[in-house]
């Protein structure tokens, strides 16, 4: 039977049909499927043996079927690339009751020429009336380099000796602006051990990585808990470029929107946020934060002081502070975002090693302002805080072996928050130095955005032993109090401080004082807003579109945002 659904881009048609016909197939699919097929059946069965796999997942070449829908820089012609193709996978599963868990979290490198991989926890059962398992993983494919991440659900059938395995697998969901697809294959599969290394470790981490989530409440939920909210005024008004959306209401997650273009992702808590530019805010933002509260005067440190290739007089008294802020007063244009787009700064991008992405950064534009004064947009500027920062700790602690990022958050404020093992890693240069990218290259589950976003709120108020962060940035990141500051910023009404964004809402809100909300914003149309210390929003999309005001003055109807 086809079934229309509301796809993200537009109306697909889908055959809704059962596991049992396409894991047979080993030849090129005709059709995308239903997410409903990847979820279990209502008579599922389970029974008390256990089960633990390591196993080598391969493409079947030229089985795939691939529907390309945006290509903006025409990779998907490019063979090298090899973008239809899924990357080798080796990874090991073992049960913990209805879920399957695997081995390796996080981003994996590999050596496809464009793909990374990541895969999360998933379900397993048994198949009513045989003695097959059944398996359905969420992964996610991660360009390399950089941060589009492409959703997809995994499908394994093994018999009941374990010595067959079918798979397949489908991507209909991403958040990238320039290149959106849709990709079915069968898959190749070869058991290479019964035994998966550290497993009891694996259990006793997902019991208590499970233990820790958030529990989700529905749109209906809203509905019931907030009569008097419209909804519909909350939801994205682009709603088909969203991967996801939400509201966070006196601690309730109220999700908005969780779809692919095959219907419903059926493990939303699972699904794999890239960080794009929130990163800014949540690495060289809280980063730059915690190293001031712990050697404080950091933030005023001279980059010629630090970083060798930023030597020439253009650097003269352009300290750490100024690259948080974007105002180093080197700059070609002031138009907002036009340098954040130039031939400079995509070589930038596109470069692989921390000397060049350093020596770039550094040089690449003139001067033209005093330090601390002008804001101009630059992903090199937050490069070169993070290179900064990695080096200081390095220094300060005679310790070469420090990194900022494992050190500071990975072993210490990520721990503390129990976030997902998604951000036990970063993007990094592809060298010996490996510095962390700092200004993007994250990934998260919507778990760890809502957890990091509580953490700041609740900085504000900490007292003595509870205070992590320098507060006098941490209120002027956030438009608290006195401290206020930054917002002249390269658009009226928007200022940029310490990493993160903020919004100036008085006429829209008809409010009698001026009222700045902080937010944290990503490339292609990622959102989230600190709308007060009991409201947050946020919506990960890939559409270009930045339009949240609507949302903030239905949240205003019911919940007053305007300062008395």
């Amino acid at each position: 039977m086809s079934m229309p659904i509301y796809a993200k881009n537009k109306l697909v048609k889908m055959n809704s049909v059962s596991s049992d016909n396409w894991l047979e197939q080993t030849n090129k699919p005709t059709h995308f499927y239903s997410t409903k097929v990847f979820m279990p059946p209502l008579d599922k069965t389970l029974d008390s043996r256990s089960f633990e796999v390591e196993l080598e997942i391969k493409p079947i070449i030229g089985s795939e079927l691939f529907r390309v829908l945006k290509d903006k820089y025409n990779v998907s012609s490019n063979r090298r690339f090899k973008t239809r193709e899924l990357p080798e996978i080796r990874v090991g599963l073992i049960r913990y009751g209805e879920n399957i868990i695997p081995s390796l979290r996080g981003v994996q490198s590999t050596q496809h020429p464009y793909w990374d991989w990541q895969i999360s926890p998933g379900k397993i059962w048994w198949e009513k009336n045989t003695t097959n398992i059944t398996i359905v993983l969420p992964f996610s494919l991660q360009e390399k380099n950089a941060n589009c991440t492409h959703n997809g659900l995994m499908l394994l059938r093994f018999n009941k000796d374990n010595k067959k395995v079918q798979g397949f697998f489908q991507i209909g969901s991403e958040t990238c602006s320039y290149y959106q697809f849709n990709l079915a294959s069968p898959l190749k599969i070869k058991i290479t051990s019964t035994k998966v290394a550290n497993d009891d470790q694996l259990v006793q981490d997902y019991i208590l990585e499970k233990k820790n989530k958030l529990h989700t409440y529905s749109r209906q939920n809203l509905k019931t808990d907030f009569p008097k909210l419209n909804v519909v005024n909350l939801m994205p008004p682009y709603i088909e470029g969203s991967t996801m959306s939400g509201v966070v209401i006196k601690n309730k997650h109220y999700q908005l929107n969780c779809q692919t273009r095959f219907g419903k992702y059926p493990f939303c808590d699972q699904l794999a946020l890239p960080s794009y530019s929130t990163a800014k805010s949540i690495f060289a933002g809280i980063g730059t934060m915690r190293m001031e509260h712990i050697y404080p005067g950091i933030r005023k440190v001279l980059v010629n002081k630090v970083i060798p290739q930023c030597q020439s007089r253009k650097w003269n008294n352009v300290i750490l502070d100024d690259l948080i802020n974007m105002r180093s007063g080197n700059y070609l244009s002031r138009t907002p975002h036009k340098d954040e787009a130039s031939k400079q700064m995509y070589q930038f991008f596109i470069s692989l090693t921390d000397h060049e992405k350093t020596n770039l950064a550094c040089n690449m534009f003139p001067h033209k302002a005093p330090p601390g004064k002008t804001m101009v947009y630059h992903t090199s500027d937050t490069y070169l805080a993070g290179v900064m920062l990695n080096r200081l700790l390095k220094k300060i602690t005679n310790n070469s072996d420090k990194d900022s990022y494992q050190d500071l958050f990975v072993n210490d404020l990520w721990r503390k928050l129990k976030l997902s093992p998604l951000l036990n890693n970063t993007r990094r240069t592809y060298d010996d130095v490996k510095q962390p990218f700092t200004g993007w290259g994250l990934t998260y589950h919507i778990d760890d955005i809502i957890k990091i976003s509580h953490f700041l709120e609740h900085q504000l108020s900490a007292t003595d032993g509870a205070i992590v962060l320098d507060r006098k940035m941490l209120k002027s990141a956030l438009q608290v109090g006195e401290n206020r500051i930054n917002r002249d910023g390269a658009e009226a009404g928007i200022a940029y401080n310490n990493g993160f964004w903020a919004l100036e809402v008085s006429r829209a809100l008809h409010c009698k004082k001026p009222k700045w909300i902080p937010f944290m914003s990503g490339f292609g149309g990622i959102t989230v807003a600190l709308v007060s210390k009991d409201i947050l929003y946020y919506n990960f999309s890939d559409n270009n579109k930045f339009l949240w005001l609507k949302a903030i003055k239905e949240l205003n109807r019911q919940f007053p945002i305007c300062e008395e």
